[in-house]
């Protein structure tokens, strides 16, 4: 683990030791399903603000098995689709028993929630003992949908601890910089290619790291204090 006072050292300190130090890829929050489903054969799945339910394929993919529910709120904007199960919600109080559920998944949804500390502690709630609270988030992205709040990668680390979960796992997303463009051009679709690749800064901070022996932590470190959403791995202890 590098210890120079690179900018996000102090970033780096507080995240250790959810910060991979073998790798500064890029991450969507749908890399982490097959590691995730992996040692859960037949998991029970919860998107938390699914949408569509489009993630359904993803884990049905890796898993035939699992069953997957999606929860989103009554007025949601989205028309679900026919092939999955839903249920509806109130936007803090998910629609399960306690200790029922192996895996939530929420992708780019706590932006857009006005109690994330009621929500998340909920998730804690119906997670069972060592189950997983994954998805990804926004950080520095420009408003958009009606998002209410960013949640800092720090921030994201507190607000798991105090509802009960450890955060295993931080990677950067798509930069900062680039959403800004992006939101100032109007969403053209030549940005959509950087959420499959690696987005400009972060190709930047790759190529600086090669000149100066920066380590994957390092970079992680500096991609997470510019990144315009991260994906995260937060787990239920398994005892308490």
């Amino acid at each position: 683990m590098s210890d120079r006072r690179l900018p996000g050292a102090d970033l780096r300190t507080l995240l250790r030791p959810a910060l991979p130090t073998r790798s500064s890829a890029q991450a969507l929050a749908e890399h982490f399903i097959p590691a995730l489903l992996a040692p859960r054969p037949g998991a029970t799945v919860v998107d938390l603000g699914c949408g569509r339910g489009d993630s359904v394929d993803a884990f049905r993919a890796v898993d035939p098995s699992v069953r997957w529910i999606g929860v989103e709120v009554g007025d949601s904007e989205y028309e679900t689709r026919p092939d999955v199960e839903l249920r509806i919600f109130d936007g803090v109080s998910l629609p399960f028993e306690d200790a029922s559920v192996d895996l939530v998944f929420s992708k780019q949804v706590l932006e857009h929630v006005e109690r994330p500390h009621a929500l998340v502690a909920d998730v804690a709630r119906v997670l069972r003992p060592g189950g997983i609270f994954t998805g990804s988030t926004s950080h520095l992205e420009p408003y958009h949908g009606r998002s209410t709040l960013n949640l800092t990668p720090y921030g994201m680390l507190r607000l798991l601890d105090v509802s009960g979960l450890e955060l295993e796992t931080i990677m950067p997303g798509i930069d900062g910089p680039t959403l800004f463009l992006r939101r100032l051009l109007r969403g053209p679709k030549f940005f959509d290619r950087y959420w499959a690749r690696r987005s400009p800064f972060n190709t930047g901070v790759d190529a600086v790291a090669r000149l100066t022996g920066w380590d994957a932590e390092d970079r992680n470190a500096l991609k997470l204090l510019f990144c315009g959403q991260y994906s995260f791995v937060a787990r239920r202890p398994a005892q308490g």
